[in-house]
């Protein structure tokens, strides 16, 4: 997924496989599974990372498609076959 903020930032999604994965303020910070899903904002220019991060559990797990807000909060959709995906105040945590 791509998307991009009212400030011109582009955001990508999706997923990898990669061990050493560019990671810049990230949430997650390592690779934990078969595939993990990915968020990255670059900067205005295009060179280098605002953010990006892992998401993912010991699972396979992908980002599909991705929304970007007025505020530029970015909202992820994809899979996940990890039963211990990371979850905060979700409605359905199992």
């Amino acid at each position: 997924g791509i998307g991009v903020d009212s400030t011109g930032s582009a955001y990508v999604a999706g997923y990898t496989s990669s061990w050493d994965f560019p990671l810049t303020r990230a949430v997650q910070g390592s690779f934990r599974g078969v595939f993990d899903a990915f968020l990255a904002k670059l900067n205005p220019s295009g060179v280098g990372f605002a953010y990006s991060t892992l998401l993912g559990g010991l699972g396979s797990d992908a980002a599909h498609s991705l929304a970007v807000d007025a505020i530029g909060q970015a909202f992820l959709a994809g899979q996940t076959q990890s039963s211990d995906f990371p979850l905060a105040a979700a409605v359905q945590p199992n």
